[in-house]
């Protein structure tokens, strides 16, 4: 069979329907190479260059340190935390990071580039790719030291963003750039890129429409007093000389269209600016929201006034907060503003963009330390911080709150995820007016089963019976994963329609505020598929069942969509005897990126052997299919796989498996003889377990090998009509999705605190 093309890698073709972050990669350290020229200390980024004096940083967050490997910390001499612990910093120069795959048996290491760690964190976190800096005040003749070691880094970019499957461009930045040499510099410095570095050869430099993306920031912004006439050079120079043309991305002042209005500045650049670019994105400002429908209204109209026969693309940058007191002569307004408040300021920034249906968003920045705005892994508590009386310091619970280091990133995937499943709704034409049921008759006296989650229910609505999943919402962020896994399923199971994928019908508030919701589908009388089985062993049509599963991972494949958790109590079994597949917390949407789950949800059991062998688990269409193979099985034997085996008998098993190992669930069953299987039933279980993932049959093959047995099904039709019971509402392709009731949901999910929201943003959501 045809191996299908690998889903984990962005798009190299396309900037639209993409997450960016900026990667300044500007860090150097005492001891991490050659000196970059002759008396070089060894600091930059970190400290001065010229006279480096470690109780004078030049920044105000300090990078979480802790998964980095020894051979990348580099000490700073004299700096402890509260703990005693050596205070240590990361080099942009490293050639090496050792990394460790996590298992319990013999661990081999891999050399890589520093910058595969941190492209690494981009696939891992579903962010497409970075634009990186290259500072054009260093490309002046006599620079050509600081030159080389722009394209050191660059060369370790391009092979770590090919090596994880992201997408790259140059970002070229003119702040404090003089002026008279700067044409010629900056066309010797792009033709030594494209023709002695033979840039736009990788397959991971980011395209649109064909044309290699550019992105120019600070060009005629007022720190650097470009003029119009200069900047149209520039934009043409790069179209010129690039074979094809290319793409212009503009990153803007956030008071880019302030010369209409104010004297001191030039009018004339807002034309050249949306006349030269190809895509404009403004730099982020407290008034957030009004200004980008603001600039968004004010290109429409532009565009209109001149009768304009083109787009201009608009891409918003996003940032997590800033803190410039080190860098910023250590004025207090400086720190610690805007604060971060916990995610509340970047996801509110998230949230007005998603509310524009833009295509894209740049997040500012991914190992910006400078200013305060890195989105890596940061020092999540005070006294892991440096002691000094010297500087300030600031860490993630600055602001009341206790965090993870890797929370911003973290946030960074929750939306891409969010904004996915909005545009799944587009998919199926799906308009989420109103998740909210109301007239639910339930005792919350007697639950019928309970969870980690809460409690589950048997209600009434509308005179049917109905299923309520009684989730109690918490502000604590002991509860953080669990509420994003549920937030996650309902969103995406309200989306699902399918005759083998259980109905969603909507969300019960319990009570008079959303603490305490309830998920509400049909109430399932036969239970889930290993209960059906076992109260019905005489003349049930398994092989029917074994139909319905299939088909209902079928369509979950097409449309995008990885179960993650298939296995035999996760298919419910309809009053009319069909199986319905249900449980999609762990559920994931594949796309152009990785995707991670919210929430482990691997069952080794009836994991594939792939997924507990991978540090971080991946599920795909192929460990689904490994899974559908375990479902089989337990249809047939009554038993789950591996059935005598503990947990970690069957982790080990997989983590150890050698070359020309025969294991599997039908080999690991003493019993297994006195199965009854079809031969070509049990053909296809061995087909789905597979060693090699890419060798399993896909699940529209699977439903294929099930049509063309001409199976009898004479069930019945489902008599109750699940339109009339459900509150999301088909509709036709024509109506816009609102984004706003989308949020509205998972806004009662979500971990943050909601203090941090404005009176505006409480209301709209």
């Amino acid at each position: 069979m045809d191996v299908p093309e690998d889903p984990s890698r962005a798009d190299p073709t396309t900037i639209q329907d993409k997450f960016l972050v900026e990667y300044r990669a500007r860090y150097t350290c005492p001891g991490d190479g050659e000196p970059i020229s002759p008396g070089h200390q060894g600091w930059s980024g970190w400290y001065s260059e010229h006279i480096p004096d470690v109780e004078r940083p030049k920044f105000d967050i300090w990078p979480d340190m802790s998964s980095y490997s020894p051979s990348e910390l580099y000490p700073v001499p004299g700096l402890t935390n509260s703990l005693n612990e050596q205070m240590h910093l990361f080099s942009s120069r490293n050639p090496v990071t050792v990394q460790r795959h996590a298992r319990p048996d013999s661990v081999p290491l891999y050399l890589e580039n520093l910058h595969h760690r941190h492209f690494r964190w981009m696939r891992e976190h579903e962010i497409d790719g970075a634009l990186l800096h290259r500072w054009a005040s260093n490309l002046a003749v006599g620079r050509e030291n600081i030159v080389k070691r722009h394209n050191d880094i660059l060369d370790k970019v391009r092979a770590a963003a090919e090596k994880e499957g992201r997408v790259f461009a140059i970002r070229y930045s003119f702040a404090n750039t003089p002026t008279l040499t700067l044409l010629e510099d900056l066309t010797r410095d792009w033709k030594h890129l494209i023709h002695d570095k033979d840039l736009l050869a990788s397959s991971s430099y980011l395209r649109e429409n064909g044309k290699p993306v550019i992105s120019l920031i600070y060009l005629g912004d007022g720190r650097t007093l470009h003029a119009p006439g200069l900047i149209r050079s520039i934009v043409a120079m790069f179209r010129g000389a690039t074979p094809g043309g290319a793409y212009i991305l503009g990153i803007l002042p956030f008071d880019w269209k302030s010369g209409l209005t104010d004297p001191s500045k030039n009018p004339e650049l807002i034309d050249v600016w949306l006349s030269e670019f190809d895509a404009i994105g403004p730099n982020v400002s407290q008034n957030n929201r009004e200004r980008m429908q603001g600039d968004k209204d004010f290109i429409t109209a532009w565009l209109a006034d001149r009768g304009v026969g083109r787009n201009i693309d608009y891409i918003p940058t996003v940032c997590p907060g800033q803190s410039s007191y080190n860098s910023d002569g250590a004025k207090s307004e400086s720190f610690n503003r805007p604060q971060r408040d916990g995610g509340r300021y970047l996801w509110e920034q998230l949230y007005s963009a998603s509310r524009l249906s833009v295509q894209t968003i740049i997040g500012v920045s991914w190992d910006n330390f400078y200013f305060g705005h890195a989105l890596m892994p940061v020092i999540p508590t005070r006294n892991l911080l440096p002691q000094s009386t010297k500087f300030r310091s600031l860490a993630l619970d600055a602001d009341g709150y206790d965090l993870p280091s890797d929370w911003y990133m973290r946030i960074i995937t929750d939306l891409i995820t969010l904004l996915l499943l909005s545009r799944l709704a587009q998919v199926f034409n799906v308009f989420p007016a109103s998740y909210e049921l109301k007239g639910i008759v339930c005792d919350l006296t007697k639950p019928l089963d309970e969870g980690g989650f809460g409690y589950v229910y048997k209600a009434v609505h509308k005179g049917q019976s109905v299923c309520v999943k009684a989730i109690r919402v918490y502000e604590r962020q002991s509860s953080n994963r669990q509420l994003r896994a549920l937030s996650k399923e309902l969103v995406l199971w309200a989306h699902l329609f399918h005759v083998n994928v259980v109905p969603f019908y909507g969300v019960w508030i319990i009570g008079s505020s959303p603490s305490r919701i309830g998920i509400v589908s049909p109430w399932m009388e036969n239970g889930n598929l290993c209960q059906y089985l076992e109260n019905n062993t005489e003349g049930t049509p398994r092989l029917l069942l074994v139909s319905d599963v299939a088909s209902g991972l079928e369509f979950l494949h097409r449309s995008g969509i990885v179960h993650a958790d298939l296995k035999g109590a996760n298919v419910l079994v309809s009053s009319t005897g069909r199986a319905m597949l249900t449980d999609f917390g762990a559920s994931h949407i594949v796309r152009s990126n990785p995707t991670t789950t919210t929430q482990a949800a691997i069952t080794p059991h009836w994991a594939a052997p792939e997924l507990l062998r991978e540090v971080v688990p991946r599920p795909s269409q192929a460990s689904d299919v490994w899974a559908f193979g375990c479902v089989i099985y337990e249809v047939v034997s009554g038993k789950i796989p591996f059935y005598l085996w503990p947990s970690m008998q069957v982790i080990l098993t997989w983590v150890r498996l050698v070359s020309g190992d025969d294991v599997t669930p039908l080999t690991a069953d003493p019993d297994r003889e006195a199965l009854q299987i079809d031969e070509p039933l049990k053909k296809l279980m061995n087909l789905c377990w597979n060693y090699n993932e890419q060798e399993r049959p896909r699940s529209e093959e699977i439903v294929r090998l099930f049509s063309d047995l001409n199976l009898s099904d004479n069930r019945p039709l489902p008599k109750v009509d699940n339109y009339a019971l459900t509150a999301t509402h088909r509709a036709g392709s024509h109506i816009h999705i609102d984004y706003n009731q989308v949020y509205h949901i998972l806004n009662l999910f979500h971990e943050a605190p909601a203090q941090g929201l404005s009176d505006e943003t409480k209301n709209e959501a």
